[in-house]
């Protein structure tokens, strides 16, 4: 088990379509902020995708992260056959062993049938170079498909990035969402939320909330993966909304994150403690 921060921890830091940063993070300075950070494991998401980066750019990163002791875990949007073989030269190059993977991309829909095929037309190249495909339960696909999916593929090249909060948009809790999908789990996604009442009374809302600060019970959904696995990536991401100016919404982001991060190594080290404790073997040798 070891603990890294996702590209979607620095949302606004990176830049979306609506919120363009005069200064936005790039691949290497999301190093810098994993190295700040004591962090040894980064995973890039579309939001920050490789592809756009040269041969020579790709090798400097890996470069780069080997100085600092930084792992690289690859990710992508969209399963085709090619971007899934275009991704996994890719992470080659930086020697990623994982591929996460959102099944689907607004320029690609493929159905769960056309996505399993792709994934299976390529199997034996990704066996072949030691890389697994993680598939994140990203808003468009339920567990239960997701559970179908994997256990057609059947490889343990194959399996799911485990987002807690994600399927709420499938009207799964996150508490339904690790049960079903733990035991495919290769890497998992910590982010917090919480219930909140609308301003003028109008139901409640799903907000963000800095990781221990909401609904989510992390060393629960560690204690539910660790029955089936222990060698898996822990990775944090959020939901920070923006404030009203640029400067305000990295403030909050930069804030969030380090209360994060110090909550989730508190969570790991109780967690660890309890397993050593236990007599269960290999959490041990988590890195927080």
């Amino acid at each position: 088990m070891k603990l890294g921060l996702g590209s979607y921890l620095f949302r606004w830091a990176i830049g979306t379509p609506s919120f363009r940063p005069a200064r936005p993070l790039n691949a290497f300075g999301l190093l810098e902020k994993a190295r700040e950070l004591g962090v040894g494991l980064v995973q890039f998401a579309d939001n920050l995708p490789l592809h756009r980066l040269s041969d020579d750019e790709l090798k400097a990163l890996k470069k780069k992260a080997d100085a600092y002791g930084i792992e690289l875990e690859n990710g992508m949007e969209g399963v085709t056959a090619e971007r899934l073989l275009e991704y996994l030269r890719i992470s080659r190059l930086i020697g990623a062993r994982l591929l996460r993977v959102s099944f689907h991309a607004p320029d690609i829909h493929p159905t769960l049938e056309e996505g399993l095929q792709a994934i299976k037309d390529v199997l034996p190249q990704f066996a072949e170079a030691g890389v697994s495909i993680a598939i994140e339960n990203h808003f468009t696909i339920s567990s239960p498909d997701l559970v179908r999916l994997v256990e057609k593929a059947n490889s343990p090249f194959v399996g799911i990035c485990l987002d807690v909060a994600n399927s709420i948009r499938q009207k799964e809790w996150p508490e339904e969402t690790v049960a079903m999908l733990a035991p495919y789990a290769l890497s998992l996604h910590l982010k917090d939320y919480r219930l909140e009442t609308h301003p003028d009374q109008l139901g409640v809302y799903i907000a963000g909330a800095p990781l221990g600060e909401g609904l989510l019970d992390a060393g629960e959904v560690l204690k539910t993966l660790s029955i089936y696995r222990t060698g898996f990536s822990v990775i944090l991401e959020q939901w920070c909304p923006p404030a009203d100016t640029e400067e305000e919404t990295l403030r909050r982001e930069t804030e969030w994150i380090r209360k994060g991060l110090n909550h989730a190594r508190s969570v790991l080290l109780r967690f660890m403690e309890t397993t050593v404790h236990t007599g269960s073997g290999g959490t041990k040798h988590a890195a927080i």
